[in-house]
């Protein structure tokens, strides 16, 4: 999902920013999740996506405290992602996708596996 792909990139270019633009370590890193993006299929953000996360933010997000606030917004994006695509999810963080699960739209479901590493 390009959503996962922003997650992941945006983890190392936080790094970089936090450690006065440092490269060198996350050259690796980068190379792998390259390698991934390109062996895999990307799932768009689309128009039925789009309109699935405007459902659930209104109804979700003014409930959270401001810490959940701050993390659960791309989590909305991966799930309305996945559910417009007709596509589970494989996640460890059972507690928020479970919660964007409860706000989807009409007959809409989100297909979710909790991971355990």
């Amino acid at each position: 999902m390009a959503f996962t792909v922003f997650e992941a990139l945006h983890g190392i270019e936080d790094d970089i920013v936090k450690k006065g633009g440092l490269r060198q370590p996350w050259e690796e890193p980068r190379r792998r999740i390259g390698e991934l993006v390109a062996n895999c299929i990307v799932l768009p953000f689309n128009e039925t996506a789009a309109e699935i996360a405007a459902h659930v933010f209104p109804r979700l997000v003014p409930r959270l405290d401001r810490e959940r606030r701050k993390r659960i917004w791309a989590d909305i994006f991966i799930a309305a992602t996945a559910v417009a695509h007709r596509y589970g999810l494989v996640s460890h963080n059972r507690k928020d996708f479970e919660a964007i699960a409860d706000q989807l739209p009409g007959d809409q479901i989100l297909y979710l596996a909790v991971w355990k590493p």
